[in-house]
């Protein structure tokens, strides 16, 4: 039989470096798509509490418009008018007269 034990005795270090080298790459790319997953995660989770924020005030500033729709439907309506007139004593006009000159600067 032969001795094998003297064989390859010396480590193969042109093996172990290009070992080292693919687990430091595979290493930075893992760290790398980390980082990237993080941020986008990050950013998407800010664009969620974004779409709730104005969501929300989408519907107050909704809710505003109704009330203010029906606080000037109110306010326009005949018979608000009139009481309004009474308050300020006003009084009918009883005749008009126009003002009528054709000097004037529009036409």
């Amino acid at each position: 039989m032969r001795d094998l034990s003297h064989q390859n005795t010396q480590p193969k270090t042109h093996h172990n470096s290009t070992n080292l080298q693919v687990n430091l790459g595979l290493l930075s790319l893992t760290l790398m798509l980390a980082l990237v997953y993080i941020f986008s995660a990050n950013a998407m989770a800010t664009t969620g509490f974004q779409i709730k924020k104005l969501s929300v005030e989408l519907s107050d500033l909704e809710a505003q418009h109704k009330k203010l729709e029906l606080e000037n439907s109110t306010l326009q309506a005949v018979s608000t008018i009139q009481q309004k007139t009474a308050q300020l004593n006003f009084v009918p006009s009883t005749s008009v007269s126009y003002i009528k000159d054709d000097n004037f600067a529009l036409k």
